[in-house]
């Protein structure tokens, strides 16, 4: 069986109406799926001279980002920072295996396949490919749009079948790094009075290298000497079209910085930590046939939620596609979650 054929399969219908039906049957809040826009997060563009303190610019547009929970940061004109995880690496990953027509569910993923960065893309964009060719055409041809419209018709209808391979939290000491290799404090103050996009030691010692991040001026977790992986060692993600996260929020409410390295869009939601609990309640009131099982259930980070359901009950929530060579900042106490639009690579440290 072909990567491509075995990524669509039958089932879950029967678990989804013993467990999540009964929960939106005895829900109070409205759960039509109802036509809600969902407000866009804002983008910012630095210049090279605010762009040179990676802590400092956070700081500055936090007053403003906060209010949407994440938003996007799109690096001055000439930025080309190297990938460094090789394609051709021969060391296997393990992965989540995600249905995504019962992520309402809750349900915890089962494991995946191992694979090679190398097997991994041929396998995502096989079931690119497969599904595409499949629901569109030339007259009818993929947009970003329609893929977005099929991600949550999968999560709130259950009509059809879709399954994915997730390289979530990939530890970047044992694999690899897409940045290159750590920089000291005083190399990167050095650096970030000369920013110069053309020059490869910058890359090295930039504040916006997510190696160099948990130790840059200004942040706490410079403190932190101990490695921690997804703290002050990054993860690294391999995704394909709908492979997901789930919506939750970061350990004791920290930021997060996130890198998408190459590939395909990935798309992000946000909702505001003044609206977490917000939040929280309108997700415990539509599971919670759920949330009487496992209390923590936001916690698993297995659950997802449509966006329009929580804007449709007046939770503020917005939504952001980041592109290859473009960083999501998501502020503390913010939930956020969302799905991949085809194969990328991503880097996520806590800040």
């Amino acid at each position: 069986m072909s990567a491509a054929e075995k990524e669509v399969i039958v089932g879950g219908l029967k678990d989804y109406q013993q467990v999540a039906m009964p929960a939106i049957k005895i829900s109070k809040i409205d759960t039509k799926r109802a036509d809600v826009s969902i407000g866009e997060a804002p983008t910012f563009y630095p210049t090279i001279e605010e762009f040179a303190d990676c802590m400092g610019y956070i700081k500055k547009i936090r007053k403003e980002a906060s209010q949407y929970g994440i938003c996007k940061i799109v690096p001055p004109q000439g930025w080309n920072c190297p990938m460094l995880a090789d394609i051709n690496n021969p060391r296997h990953f393990e992965t989540k295996r995600q249905r995504v027509n019962i992520l309402q569910e809750g349900q915890g993923f089962d494991d995946g396949e191992r694979y090679t960065a190398a097997t991994y893309k041929a396998m995502a964009d096989a079931f690119h490919d497969n599904w595409t060719n499949r629901y569109y055409s030339t007259e009818n041809p993929t947009t970003e749009a329609k893929l977005e419209k099929d991600y949550w018709d999968l999560v709130e209808t259950n009509h059809r079948e879709a399954v994915v391979d997730y390289g979530n939290d990939i530890d970047t000491i044992r694999y690899g790094s897409g940045f290159p290799s750590g920089s000291s404090e005083e190399m990167m103050l050095k650096y970030m009075g000369n920013v110069d996009f053309n020059d490869p030691e910058y890359y090295r010692h930039s504040t916006w290298n997510l190696n160099n991040v948990p130790s840059a001026p200004g942040s706490i977790l410079k403190y932190v000497t101990s490695p921690i992986t997804g703290i002050n060692v990054p993860w690294l993600y391999y995704g394909m079209l709908f492979a997901s996260f789930c919506w939750h929020n970061e350990d004791n409410y920290f930021y997060s910085i996130n890198y998408n390295h190459y590939g395909a869009v990935k798309q992000w939601y946000g909702c505001p930590g003044s609206a977490a609990e917000a939040f929280e309640k309108v997700s415990k009131e539509f599971l919670l046939g759920l949330f009487i099982e496992s209390p923590d259930i936001l916690h698993h980070m297995t659950t997802q939620v449509s966006p329009r359901l929580l804007a449709a009950n007046r939770v503020p929530v917005y939504k952001v596609a980041q592109e290859a060579g473009t960083f999501v900042i998501t502020f503390p106490k913010a939930f956020h979650g969302g799905f991949s639009y085809g194969l990328q690579s991503q880097r996520h440290p806590s800040s």
